[in-house]
């Protein structure tokens, strides 16, 4: 099954799935959006972290947010929470 839905600010018929990198660079204060992909994109992107150990995060509130910014876009205060809790769990899984 095919999911579609509408990104608000770009006004974009999307289909799921959908993907959002995001860059943290130690000693920059936020981090940015690196790469987006829809569909086909995504897949080969989920994938690709699949295939490298790389975890991948299912946020759908998140996602649908963060699809609103461009390439290079720091990330808005209002999302470091999730983030912040996103990579406490990242770092607990690396320890094990």
């Amino acid at each position: 099954m095919t999911y579609q839905y509408l990104n608000g600010k770009k006004k974009k018929k999307l289909a799921r799935p959908s993907v959002v990198l995001l860059r943290y660079e130690e000693g920059n204060d936020t981090p940015t959006v690196s790469a987006q992909g829809t569909g086909h994109i995504a897949q080969q992107i989920m994938n690709l972290a699949k295939a490298n150990n790389i975890p991948i995060e299912q946020n759908s509130q998140l996602l649908d947010n963060l699809l609103d910014m461009d390439f290079g876009d720091q990330v808005p205060p209002q999302f470091y929470q999730v983030l912040a809790e996103t990579l406490l769990m990242l770092k607990e899984m690396e320890k094990n």
